[in-house]
């Protein structure tokens, strides 16, 4: 029998979203209304970026980059653009990378819960028992759990977002090369503050997490 795959949580990275207000754009120079989409820039980003999308109305928001080809043109994961208006000018559209902290060094503990998928009954006058369907998928929250250090600029970003609402990215990157999980959502659980004595001051919150996560494999 062989050996099953295992890797070590140190070694990780856990990067959180930085708050930019005037993040560094270039111009779109095209979008191709496929699935998956395709939009073509002078952007230099890489598989499992994250670029942000302005000024092109129908297109706007966040996407996660699955493939970057030879020529730099991007393939945006989830997406399905087919039947959309290509626009006949660009002018006024911006495209950005979303930056990241390095790497959450204070955190201790990260965990996913499981996604729930709603069962929808289905059942009727000729079922021989219950019948049930799949529904909405829910995907779930992200938990942290972390040594207190709230002079820290990710510490300090996390609270921001406590308070602003606001949805920011989470970015997995494990080690050996085994890939990277991209989660999206804002604050659930707001930060707590424990400590005792003989120990270290502690701290950790909880995501609620929107759309679906993403797996970029090496």
């Amino acid at each position: 029998m062989s050996k099953g795959k295992t890797f070590k949580f140190n070694g990780s990275k856990v990067q959180i979203q930085k708050i930019v207000t005037t993040p560094a754009t270039v111009a779109v120079t095209e979008v191709t209304a496929t699935n998956p989409a395709v939009v073509k820039s002078t952007l230099k980003a890489k598989k499992g970026d994250i670029v942000t999308i302005s000024g092109l109305e129908g297109f706007n928001g966040d996407y996660v980059v699955s493939a970057v080809d030879s020529s730099g043109a991007l393939t945006l994961a989830n997406t399905n653009w087919l039947g959309k208006k290509i626009p006949s000018a660009y002018t006024g559209s911006k495209i950005g990378l979303v930056q990241f902290f390095d790497n959450f060094c204070e955190l201790k503990n990260i965990q996913k819960s499981g996604a729930t998928v709603e069962q929808i009954d289905v059942s009727t006058i000729c079922s021989e028992g219950k019948e049930y369907e799949a529904g909405d998928r829910e995907e779930g929250s992200l938990t942290m759990q972390f040594f207190l250090n709230p002079n820290s600029p990710i510490q300090q970003a996390l609270e921001e977002y406590e308070y602003s609402g606001e949805k920011f990215w989470v970015r997995l990157l494990l080690p050996q090369n085994q890939g990277t999980y991209i989660f999206n959502g804002s604050v659930e659980t707001g930060i707590n503050i424990d400590g005792q004595v003989a120990g270290r001051w502690e701290s950790g919150l909880a995501m609620k997490l929107s759309g679906r996560r993403y797996f970029m494999g090496a």
